[in-house]
């Protein structure tokens, strides 16, 4: 993206997932497929260090969910944990919640295993390019400036490490450092692009206050159906896939379960006990009016009003494109229920007892067509139910975009988060973006 008066050229990306090899469960697959992203955009980088477009300088915009902190297991007896750091039961045995006091010790975990990102990033900084870093659902830790500062920190050891660093003229530590800016919710060039992750727009990955995502009592990120579903189940139960529960049926998950076998099986029905539980202790948490919502919400304005000023954007408009946020589904107790499909569960097991009583109670020979009456009942039951249940956030941003550009000053609107790829035109020659992920993906076992 180009514009006359500006003084860069802009490179965007988005969905890089660095650390996803490090949850538990990482397979060898996956593994190798993170590796490969990340080939992929070491070589992205090398190239754009070395080519420039109209002799302007590079601004990299990476657009949310560069490192998978929701993936991340950091044990509590980990080396690079302050001592003395307080530990619950459950983080004993699902690794560190996403708290402040030990966000930066998963970005040192991050930099080690993927060296060549943090190299290739320092270098490509070195030539007087910048990069710009998007806060997404997976990386919203890179919200405190904690987090910032080590991944700062991260890039700048890696610059001082290498031959780039000692050559005659090379630019210092504190101006590689200076080159990376960080945004809790949107980047913006005037005339030219409005980019953001997100996920604000996907009511499973929404943070009801997106400018100030914690809670109110301590430092630690507020729990979404996103982080319970990496949390108690990605991270838990091999092969699953963290990309695509949204899209899971009751009966593809069952099928999954199957076909891992008994043990796996019944991690998996735990997991999902677990995950359902964490997002209704959260629904009860903030359901009802209260002051921590007072507080919270009181925060996000004050950020917001920031933010207005900063980007020389007036409050009205910031307020009108926060407006097109998506609740979190964890204020929604019905649409909660049928995302963890506890309307199929009980229509299931409501079916299932009706079945049998209907068996005992009836005799032969119309017992059998009975039973099967039942049976389809409930399969019809459930299907309407299930209905409700399409969560898809590809389809509000690809709507969106034309609502948001009657309020800012833009030719391209661009997104990440779906991992699907679009170049979409819009009216009066503008352009919506997608950038799509640097990970491949799917859906084992369906």
């Amino acid at each position: 993206m180009t514009m006359s008066n500006s003084r860069f050229n802009t490179l965007v990306v988005s969905d890089l997932h660095l650390g996803e090899d490090l949850t538990p469960c990482a397979t060898e697959s996956s593994t190798r497929h993170i590796n490969r992203g990340e080939r992929q955009i070491v070589d992205f980088l090398t190239h754009y260090s070395h080519r420039r477009d109209g002799g302007r300088p590079w601004r990299l915009v990476i657009a949310g969910d560069l490192i998978d902190f929701l993936a991340i297991y950091l044990d509590p007896d980990d080396s690079r944990v302050d001592e003395g750091t307080p530990v619950s039961d459950e983080e004993r045995a699902y690794g560190f919640a996403r708290r402040r006091d030990v966000s930066p010790a998963k970005v040192a975990m991050v930099a080690a295993r993927h060296p060549d990102f943090f190299r290739a990033l320092a270098r490509f900084l070195a030539q007087g390019n910048r990069a710009e870093l998007l806060c997404g659902n997976h990386d919203a830790e890179l919200y405190w400036p904690e987090v910032q500062s080590a991944f700062r920190d991260a890039v700048v050891a890696a610059y001082l490490a290498s031959d780039d660093a000692k050559r005659p003229g090379a630019p210092s530590a504190g101006a590689i450092a200076e080159a990376m800016a960080f945004h809790p919710w949107f980047f913006y060039e005037p005339g030219v692009a409005w980019i953001e992750h997100g996920h604000q727009y996907d009511e499973t990955c929404s943070f009801e206050y997106g400018l100030y995502p914690t809670r109110a009592d301590r430092e630690e990120l507020v729990v979404n159906a996103d982080t319970a579903a990496a949390r108690y189940v990605s991270n838990a139960v091999d092969e699953a896939d963290p990309h695509s529960h949204d899209a899971w049926s009751f009966r593809g998950y069952l099928s999954f379960g199957i076909g891992l076998g008994p043990r796996q099986l019944a991690r998996l029905v735990y997991a999902y006990h677990k995950f359902a539980a964490a997002l209704l202790h959260t629904w009860r948490r903030y359901a009802k009016p209260s002051s921590e919502n007072r507080e919270r919400r009181d925060r996000q304005d004050a950020r917001l009003r920031e933010l207005a000023a900063g980007w020389r954007v007036s409050e009205e408009t910031l307020r009108r494109l926060a407006g097109f946020h998506r609740r979190p589904i964890i204020r929604d107790l019905r649409r909660l229920a049928r995302l963890v499909m506890l309307d199929t569960l009980i229509i299931a097991v409501v079916g299932i007892a009706s079945a049998g009583i209907v068996a005992l109670a009836v005799s032969a020979p119309w017992n059998v067509p009975a039973v099967a009456l039942v049976g389809a009942i409930s399969w019809l039951a459930a299907r309407v139910s299930s209905r409700g249940r399409s969560v898809d956030p590809s389809v509000p941003l690809q709507v969106l975009p034309e609502r948001m550009l009657r309020h800012v000053d833009a030719r391209y609107v661009v997104f990440g988060h779906t991992h699907r790829p679009v170049a979409q035109p819009l009216e009066n020659g503008n352009w919506y973006f997608n950038t799509g992920t640097w990970v491949p993906g799917g859906k084992p076992g369906l």
